[in-house]
């Protein structure tokens, strides 16, 4: 007798009994058979439980062999190492020092790779290796010798070595596992020797591009095991120079103790001798430590295997670009991409890149030019040139006005008005990224669900930049904020300007009334509101520039006397005309600078007003 019963891969244990039972029950001796209590009822229970278990082993086995479904770190890597993408490692802090050595002597000055130097942040003090062999001439003066070694690269951890002796009987594979989980692959080094007793060791680098790969290149690949270690394997004679057996391959890398930790060391010290025994080592920082990160996490692994398939090593599209920036350098969290026609104003032939740091704001110039400007330069398209601009930091000051009931809640104000700081200061953290947006009703709603005594709340936004110009020098500052102004809203910081033969205490303000009214070609009313500095009994001493309040575009220019403080800033403060904050290109959105001081006007940067509302 034909009967309709669920699939198999049922992932219900009761449906799947109820399916058997009503199946037993299609036999004529069964269908008035009482299964509760009984033996039958015992082999149904077993029947389910195994169709069960076999219904969820293939459904879990079925959905770890795609890259969208994988949830096993193994499976979503071996799919990833099919579309030739390697996950990142773990990855040491790293920063750059300038070192001077005075008193040298006169041979010449080797640095080890490996060479240890120990710095410290509010975490802890961190052991930083010499990422390379460096070497300088000393340079004769007056009375003895001194040497500098520039843009010295130093890693966090510690250095280790391995050596593997080939055996293709018990290694059929050829596959050498590093024994360490928080190896940095981009410290390894991999030689080969012919044996156990050679002294010579032949080095061979990391494969980059197969098509430049011949049967005679020193090149070695490397992937992540199923386990979590990174295994290196060689070409085969076809893509690569393989080592034969009884040769040996000896690695050394760093690993890192203290994943994360490390980054913003500033100053670093040194304890041993470079040079002679009586040598004076000055260390200068040129990049504060940086990058220091855990391995890619699988999420990341799905986006960027799938995006690296596509850009093929080339960079063509702003989103390969963005790819080889993240993928390259484990120490930059996320990049804006953007085609010199996009560019205000627009600049053709050029691509501009923006990059965000895992740590800190900016990157130095020297990391910038000799660490990623090679990398694009090498995958960009002959007649483009790259560009590196740094991030472009909005800072958002928000007042938040709450009505509070205190007999809707069991929490004090002060409780209330403290989880929403943290949850406004949480909310802005989240977006702290390019081409994120602010939107007003997202965070009215995360104020409001902070407590049930908030009745309703309101957020007053004016967002801030800052400049840096050089004492008494005539400097032109441009800023867009891409947002329309509030007019009357412009406002900076104190300094000292030198006008009619004195040093007068100025700010920057908007000068009231002095404006131009225009219509760009698509329709966009244009006020141009000219801008002065403004002593503090409110007398105009010259204008300096002007506002497009419709786009929120700066320009002015002035020479700056002297600052007030030891803030060797000026932040100039603007209320927006508009909700919903929106950001493009390089810029990002952050909290400003919770420093308060009244004496050049800076404020708290997140600041909460409460009324009591009792009905």
């Amino acid at each position: 007798m034909a009967t309709s019963t669920r699939p198999v891969t049922s992932l219900d244990f009761d449906a799947l009994k109820a399916d058997i039972i009503a199946f037993i029950k299609t036999n004529p001796t069964f269908s008035d058979y009482a299964f509760e209590g009984s033996a039958l009822n015992a082999i149904a229970d077993i029947l389910a439980y195994n169709a069960h278990n076999n219904a969820y082993y293939a459904n879990m086995l079925h959905s770890e062999g795609f890259l969208d479904t994988a949830q096993k770190r193994a499976s979503v890597v071996s799919r990833a190492k099919e579309l030739g993408y390697t996950p990142k490692s773990v990855t040491g802090a790293t920063a750059y020092v300038d070192i001077n050595i005075a008193n040298s002597g006169s041979s010449q000055i080797i640095l080890s790779r490996g060479t240890a130097f120990t710095s410290s942040n509010d975490s802890g003090s961190y052991t930083f290796l010499a990422a390379a062999d460096y070497s300088a001439t000393p340079v004769a003066g007056s009375t003895t010798y001194s040497a500098s070694i520039p843009g010295v690269k130093l890693v966090n951890g510690v250095y280790l070595s391995n050596y593997f002796r080939v055996d293709t009987t018990a290694n059929l594979r050829s596959l050498f596992t590093i024994p360490n989980k928080n190896v940095d692959i981009s410290t390894l080094r991999v030689f080969v020797a012919d044996s156990d007793s050679s002294l010579e060791k032949v080095e061979y680098k990391k494969v980059d591009n197969l098509f430049e790969s011949l049967p005679t290149s020193l090149s070695y690949f490397i992937q992540e095991s199923y386990d979590g270690y990174f295994q290196i394997y060689f070409g085969e004679n076809v893509l690569g120079k393989q080592p034969v057996n009884d040769n040996i391959i000896y690695v050394d890398y760093f690993a890192v103790s203290d994943i994360g930790s490390a980054n913003e060391c500033r100053l670093f010290g040194f304890d041993g001798v470079i040079g002679g025994t009586s040598s004076l080592v000055t260390i200068n920082t040129t990049q504060v430590s940086f990058g220091g990160s855990d391995k890619e996490d699988i999420n990341s692994i799905r986006t960027n295997a799938k995006k690296s398939n596509s850009a093929k090593n080339r960079s063509v599209t702003a989103s390969d670009y963005e790819l080889i920036l993240t993928e390259q350098f484990p120490f930059i969290k996320a990049a804006s991409v953007w085609g010199g026609e996009d560019n205000q104003p627009p600049i053709y032939g050029k691509i501009f890149a923006s990059i965000q740091p895992v740590a800190g704001y900016t990157l130095s110039d020297s990391v910038k030019q000799n660490r990623i400007m090679p990398e694009l330069r090498k995958m960009s398209m002959m007649t483009i040139t790259p560009v590196i601009v740094d991030p472009s930091y909005l800072g958002l000051e928000l007042v938040t006005t709450l009505k509070f009931n205190p007999s809707k809640t069991v929490n004090s104000l002060s409780v209330v008005e403290g989880a929403v700081l943290s949850t406004i200061a949480d909310y802005v953290s989240n977006i702290s990224k390019f081409n994120t947006d602010l939107l007003h009703s997202n965070l009215v709603s995360s104020v409001i669900s902070v407590d049930p005594g908030i009745v309703s709340a309101s957020i007053e936004k004016s967002v801030s930049f800052r400049i840096a110009p050089l004492l008494n020098i005539a400097t032109t500052h441009t800023k867009y904020l891409n947002n329309s102004v509030k007019s009357g809203s412009v406002k900076s910081t104190k300094f000292n300007f030198f006008h009619d033969s004195a040093s007068r205490e100025v700010s920057i303000r908007e000068i009231s009334g002095d404006f131009t009214t225009s219509i760009s070609s698509n329709g966009t009313v244009n006020i141009i509101q000219r801008l002065g500095l403004f002593s503090d009994a409110g007398e105009l001493l010259v204008d300096i520039g002007f506002v497009n309040l419709g786009t929120g575009y700066f320009e002015f220019s002035f020479g700056l006397y002297s600052y007030l403080t030891t803030n060797r800033f000026i932040q100039i403060n603007a209320t927006l005309d508009v909700q919903d904050l929106s950001t493009t290109r390089n810029q990002i959105l952050t909290l400003n600078s919770t420093l308060e001081d009244s004496i050049i006007g800076l404020v708290s940067n997140n600041q909460i007003k409460s009324e009591l509302y009792i009905k």
